[in-house]
Formats: C-alpha cells, structure tokens, sequence
C-alpha cells in the first residue's frame, strides 16, 4: 500500500523537528529568526500561537535575532 501525500508529509515534518530538536539541544543552533511571512500568517498578532512558542527559548542560551530588514517591515506594517 502506497502512503498517501499527508502521512508523508506528517513523517517528514516530524523528521526535521526530531532534528532541529537535537541540533539545539547539542548546541548546534544557538540562534532563531523569523522572517516576515510568519508575522504575515499571523496577521501581526504578537500572542499568536506561533509566536508563543518562541518563550520556551526565554531562559535557554538560543537567542532569537531580527535583521533590521524584518523589523523595518513589522515596522511599517504596524504603522499602517
């Protein structure tokens, strides 16, 4: 039996979180970004579900960075 699209899309998503999960645990990944079209998903909501999650890394040594590129354009879509 062939599995259909969404189980493997739900095994290879659940790959790639199991190891980004280790590469950060290792200290591999020290730092996180978001870019724009997350904040566009979200509609600028800063108590977006997804946004949320970013306090896990409150007390952790990852540091979450924004180039000055993304903040202008939070920036100016906030503005609007």
């Amino acid at each position: 039996m062939i599995p259909e699209k969404n189980e493997e899309d739900k095994e290879l998503q659940e790959r790639k979180y199991k190891e980004l999960r280790k590469k950060i645990i290792d200290g591999k990944i020290t730092k996180i970004t978001l870019d724009t079209t997350i904040f566009d998903s979200c509609d600028y909501s800063f108590e977006s579900s997804i946004l949320k999650l970013l306090k896990q890394f409150r007390n952790s040594p990852i540091q979450f960075v924004l180039s000055d590129i993304i903040v202008k354009e939070i920036k100016s879509h906030l503005i609007k």
